[in-house]
């Protein structure tokens, strides 16, 4: 079992992300700082929001930005390098790919399935808080978790899982590093390999 965050992991869903945040804005007319929104991609959307809406609107905006998501984020989501070959050659193997996401399950879903990338809808698991992930690793007996946020390479530490954090969102390999990542890709086209070797040094 291996485990993989998606946006900015699998895909690059930032254009997406961006696009229903300036959608959201338009329709409570509440200004968004979409600047410091992309600098901060990773977290829950809900906490994105928090940062713009007061705490009793966060509920309804977040409904907003999904739906606004649902309609024009997905389809604009792009696969990153590697990334369906990764989640293949863990099946290749004889394992299991799981998605463990702070998306809404629903727009994973929709998300992988735009992006062409395989995993079975009951390997999908969404609406993580950003803390929320350590313990599904752990119950999930995954040997490792990837992800490009420290958020991601804190989860894995904490689950005592194997980190593998890639560089392709906000976050640099020295900081991926510090959050607890064992090893750190430029780019998941790297992974087959790495895991292969993760695998044969445990025989």
């Amino acid at each position: 079992m291996v485990g993989f965050d998606l946006d900015m992991t699998l895909g690059d869903t930032s254009h997406g992300i961006l696009a229903s945040l300036e959608e959201t804005m338009k329709e409570t007319r509440v200004s968004i700082d979409l600047d410091a929104a992309k600098e901060r991609l990773g977290i829950p959307i809900q906490d994105e929001l928090a940062h713009h809406f007061p705490v009793n609107e966060v509920e309804r905006a977040t409904e907003i930005f999904r739906r606004h998501m649902g309609a024009v984020g997905v389809r604009a989501a792009t696969p990153l390098p590697g990334a369906r070959e990764a989640v293949e050659h863990v099946r290749g193997i004889g394992g299991r790919s799981l998605v463990l996401t702070t998306k809404h399950r629903p727009l994973a879903i929709a998300t992988l399935a735009h992006l062409g990338i395989e995993v079975g809808a009951d390997d999908v698991i969404g609406n993580f808080r950003s803390d929320g992930k350590a313990a599904a690793i752990q119950e999930a007996g995954a040997l490792g978790y990837v992800g490009d946020h420290v958020n991601d390479m804190r989860a894995a530490r904490l689950a005592e899982s194997l980190g593998v954090g890639v560089t392709t969102g906000n976050h640099s390999s020295q900081e991926l590093y510090e959050a607890g990542a064992h090893h750190v890709l430029t780019t998941l086209e790297d992974f087959p390999p790495l895991l292969d070797q993760i695998i044969d040094a445990t025989k």
